[in-house]
């Protein structure tokens, strides 16, 4: 079993438990020591890290159950600091949230498919920053991501079904055929 080195753990401890370059920054001397003592001794020779590999390989193919055990305590150490990164990403990134969403209600619906990264956007300029159904001109912000073909009646998810329609449109299209939708609001006989 490899002897964990506490410098090493310190190092990763750093790494997890903030932004990298900053602490990177904050520590610079701790990590120029950590490598300097790596070169002073062999260690960070490729055949050192290869042999070092195979210990730790061992010991989780021997172990199993104690390497499990320790990444269930690890996860449940760190689960509030992942959901608050989670929460804080979301906050700062409303339109992939969006794409996030449709794709996750996709799934479950299992009519396949996946929105590619930036599609909100595109479609945006795409259609001119106007809702297709009102032509009012809107920002992106409050545009909301629409399947032409509802989910319901059997449409994809996948960048060709979707559009952007504005709050008022989107809720009362809901699931209607896009068709029946047009006439109800005068635009298809």
């Amino acid at each position: 079993m490899a002897v964990r080195d506490p410098v090493k753990k310190e190092i990763r401890r750093i790494k997890k438990n903030a932004s990298t370059a900053k602490r990177y920054e904050e520590n610079k001397e701790l990590y120029s020591t950590y490598h300097q003592l790596l070169r002073l001794f062999g260690m960070d020779d490729p055949e050192f890290a290869r042999k070092n590999r195979e210990v730790v390989d061992r010991y989780r193919f021997s172990n199993p159950d104690a390497v499990k055990e320790s990444a269930r305590r690890s996860k449940a150490k760190y689960a509030e600091v992942r959901r608050a990164e989670v929460r804080q990403w979301f906050a700062d990134n409303p339109d992939r949230r969006v794409e996030y969403e449709q794709n996750r209600r996709a799934k479950k619906r299992s009519n396949g498919g996946i929105l590619t990264v930036g599609i909100k956007g595109k479609l945006f300029r795409l259609q001119s920053g106007k809702c297709p159904c009102c032509h009012g001109k809107f920002p992106i912000g409050k545009m909301h991501m629409d399947h032409n073909m509802p989910l319901a009646l059997g449409g994809s998810h996948n960048d060709t079904n979707m559009q952007l329609l504005c709050q008022p449109c989107n809720q009362s299209k809901h699931a209607k055929h896009p068709i029946d939708f047009m006439q109800s609001r005068g635009f298809l006989l």
